[in-house]
């Protein structure tokens, strides 16, 4: 009887709880005073694990229905933008009222020459996003994964759950030397081989895939140590689980799954939408002469 009545308790506790009118954060993402659009706003509050998520509209505009009263981290993380993701904490939401909570994006580029990133990936998501149609496929009646990829984000990533001496080594990391535009290649075996028993540690480390009805899972091993995991360290049992999946003509999801029992207290996993590019190929890679030709642009530019 005791038993029954704790029960019926907490029964009533959760139906108030739930009766309880939600709240609303509100308000307009901008950057130096132009709407932003497609951003990936996230409200967490320490109460509970699900978080609450929306995209901004056209105009900038979003709201974030139907919160518990409480405290909530908000972030942007949004290419294009500072490298640093907007956050703010502590946003108080009391019950059945509206949050207002404008956002202003910083610029990350700096007003470098010929470097904006947002509108170069915004044109792409803009041609794309009306890319539908069936998939094409193979010979062998596999999904045809070929063409030029917008490798986008995960809108709303998670952080690696480190160990205590990796959470130190990035807390404690100053300085990042980020090399871009190297031009490299990786090799991805389908043809049923296993790793290698003695597998050398590489910095891209050795992959194998196979086919799970329409997609393509990669798992890949043997990596070094001296690499980073995004801005994080791992260690040489690193493996890497990749599902590529083509759902549309223009659009493929993509899954990654880093396992590292010598940096992460369990797996992180990103999850992305990437865009096709049907009228973008890949040309001849010449660093002197794209060099140049920006320097020349620079001088017309500058009447010289």
């Amino acid at each position: 009887m005791k038993n029954t009545a704790v029960v019926l308790l907490c029964l009533v506790i959760a139906a108030t709880a739930n009766a309880q009118p939600k709240g609303v954060i509100r308000g307009t993402v901008t950057s130096e005073g132009v709407p932003v659009a497609g951003a990936p706003i996230q409200a967490v509050s320490g109460k509970g694990p699900t978080p609450f998520r929306t995209l901004s509209s056209a105009t900038g505009e979003y709201s974030l229905a139907g919160l518990p009263a409480g405290a909530y981290l908000v972030t942007i993380r949004m290419p294009g933008f500072q490298y640093l993701p907007f956050t703010q904490d502590g946003v108080a939401v009391a019950a059945g009222k509206t949050r207002p909570l404008d956002i202003s994006l910083l610029v990350g580029n700096l007003g470098t020459l010929g470097d904006d990133p947002f509108t170069y990936l915004a044109e792409i998501r803009t041609a794309s996003k009306d890319l539908g149609g069936p998939v094409p496929r193979t010979a062998d009646g596999h999904p045809d994964l070929s063409g030029v990829w917008n490798g986008n984000d995960d809108l709303y990533p998670e952080d690696p759950a480190l160990l205590p001496w990796a959470a130190e080594v990035f807390q404690k990391r100053l300085v990042v030397l980020n090399e871009d535009e190297v031009v490299g290649y990786r090799q991805v075996f389908l043809d049923g081989r296993p790793h290698p028993m003695d597998l050398e540690p590489t910095w891209q480390g050795h992959s194998i895939g196979r086919w799970d009805g329409d997609t393509l899972v990669v798992d890949a091993t043997g990596f070094n140590a001296k690499s980073a995991l995004g801005l994080f360290p791992h260690t040489e049992q690193l493996r890497v689980t990749e599902r590529y999946h083509r759902r549309d003509y223009g659009h493929m999801d993509v899954q990654v799954i880093a396992d590292d029992p010598g940096t992460l207290t369990k797996p992180w996993t990103l999850n992305m939408v990437w865009d096709l590019t049907p009228d973008q190929d890949l040309h001849e890679y010449v660093c002197t002469e794209s060099t140049l030709n920006m320097h020349l642009e620079w001088r017309k530019a500058a009447g010289y």
